[in-house]
């Protein structure tokens, strides 16, 4: 996989994956809630997969 689309991958699940943790874990960030590691790593994981698998998959099989 080229560099170009890791770095396209991770801008990506940093834009995506911050969003999703402001929505998912608001009371943990500023609240009195406890922050899930476990989800927060998924959250910024998971966007990352998906972009890298969506261009995977779009490549021309031989």
């Amino acid at each position: 996989m080229p560099a170009s689309v890791l770095k396209k991958a991770f801008n990506t699940a940093l834009v995506v994956g911050t969003l999703l943790t402001l929505i998912n874990q608001w009371d943990a960030l500023f609240g009195d809630a406890s922050l899930r590691v476990i989800p927060l790593l998924l959250t910024y994981c998971v966007p990352f997969c998906v972009y890298c698998y969506g261009w995977w998959s779009n490549q021309p099989k031989p």
